[in-house]
């Protein structure tokens, strides 16, 4: 197995997307359920667990062909995962305060970087397969 090969870089960069996707998905998806009790922020438990699904569905359809509109159209698929990460980042950027010199929480820090991750890894992955 050469680990420069086109295959193989291609392969690592998809594992790499798969987990950084799962990785923000699950941490969306705990927040929106950890806040789903308080009355004053369902709304936005309930944006996190929409945004948690949207993650799931793309990974589907990056990695499976369970996404029928995305199965037969990678570019698609990549991208629109490019998009939502930019969109779900954009959101945090303009509703979490900090904006107004509010700290950033260190969860909210880890995800962020995961995404980031995770469109630099998208998009390599685009490249190279």
């Amino acid at each position: 197995m050469d680990i420069h090969s086109p295959s193989t870089t291609s392969r690592i960069l998809q594992i790499a997307a798969i987990v950084l996707t799962v990785i923000t998905a699950v941490n969306h998806l705990f927040i929106g359920i950890a806040n789903l009790g308080a009355p004053d922020t369902l709304v936005l438990a309930v944006l996190f667990i929409l945004n948690a699904a949207g993650f799931a569905v793309l990974l589907a359809g990056l990695s499976t062909r369970l996404v029928p509109v995305l199965s037969g159209n990678r570019i698609l698929a990549h991208y629109a995962m490019i998009a939502f990460t930019v969109v779900t980042i954009m959101a945090y950027v303009f509703m979490s305060g900090i904006l107004r010199g509010e700290p950033p929480m260190p969860m909210a820090i880890v995800t962020k970087i995961d995404e980031l991750l995770l469109i630099l890894a998208t998009y390599l992955h685009l490249r190279v397969a």
